[in-house]
């Protein structure tokens, strides 16, 4: 079996062109997204573009707007019990992929706390690609291929390919053999030049360039908060899920959001798989020496377990 791919911008345009012939979503290059800022369906071809788009550790960049609309509502109940409309309150909102999520809840609160500063911000929102004649391979800050055009072919190159799809597999397995490593090389050798794209999504950044509250910015979990005063108010959606880190990680980045948080901070945190479907997770209230729940969404899960266990060491 083999699976082709979407590549050019003008098969967006034809919806049969999106399906395999049993009916499954086909992958679509990530080089399509900057190319639909005039495309009334923008948003919905967006949202199909990053359904199977990940970075180098797996973790997915897929979104959908309005995704956890319950679950914003119940957040903005706890911060407003916490919180006085009159403090100049600090968010920070990471993992947030293309922005659009971040877009959604900072329109909820920002009309109660009219004194504050939403920073969003993403592990890598940029990607580099790279051509050479129909082939395109893209690969983010580090250097690391994730994705590369090889018509008809759009492969995800840090998810192993099914073997269902051996033919899929197969070119994969060819290309990280011969011409991804030689692409990469010449790219090194400035041979190739690569075209750096930013990938957070028309509202965010034209949220930031119209509502001085909102800011964008780069920040990797596994490091410490890039602010430099503490947050009252940390958001993680969609990113504490098993399979993104180690035991081990978990205690680090789990560390870092108890330190970048003020004393008092609420630390809201939840994963779910689509638009408004049941949000698993919950919001936490830091003390003294780690976290304390003060309401749970769904089920509880490891994740809850790890961040109620945590304990500073002062």
């Amino acid at each position: 079996m083999l699976k082709t791919g979407i590549y050019r911008i003008e098969q967006l345009k034809q919806p049969k062109k999106l399906k395999t012939i049993f009916g499954k979503d086909k992958k679509i290059s990530m080089t399509l997204y900057n190319e639909l800022a005039n495309d009334s369906q923008r948003n919905e071809i967006a949202e199909r573009i990053l359904l199977n788009f990940t970075d180098e550790r797996g973790a997915y960049k897929r979104t959908y707007s309005n995704r956890f609309e319950a679950f914003d509502a119940e957040a903005l109940k706890e911060i407003q019990k916490h919180f006085s409309q009159e403090n100049n309150l600090i968010f920070h909102d990471v993992a947030i992929s293309d922005g659009r999520t971040a877009c959604d809840f900072f329109e909820k609160i920002s009309p109660h706390f009219l004194k504050m500063d939403y920073y969003a911000s993403d592990y890598d929102p940029y990607i580099f690609v790279i051509e050479s004649g129909k082939t395109k391979l893209i690969f983010n800050s580090e250097g690391t291929p994730l994705e590369i055009t090889f018509p008809p072919f759009v492969l995800n190159l840090i998810i192993q390919q099914s073997k269902y799809y051996f033919l899929n597999w197969f070119i994969h397995f060819l290309l990280e053999k011969t011409l991804i490593k030689k692409m990469v090389s010449n790219y090194k050798k400035g041979l190739l030049k690569a075209d750096k794209r930013l990938i957070f999504s028309p509202k965010a950044i034209m949220l930031a360039k119209e509502d001085a509250r909102f800011h964008l910015l780069q920040h990797n979990l596994l490091s410490a908060s890039p602010l430099a005063q503490p947050v009252n108010v940390f958001r993680a959606m969609n990113i504490l899920n098993p399979g993104y880190f180690t035991s081990d990680e978990f205690t680090i980045v789990i560390g870092h959001i108890f330190n970048a948080l003020s004393d008092h901070g609420l630390f809201l945190m939840g994963s779910n798989q689509a638009s408004n479907t049941l949000v698993h997770g919950g919001i936490f209230l830091k003390t003294k020496s780690g976290f304390q729940k003060i309401w749970q969404s769904g089920d509880k899960g490891p994740i809850v377990d790890m961040i109620l266990q945590y304990r500073h060491l002062s």
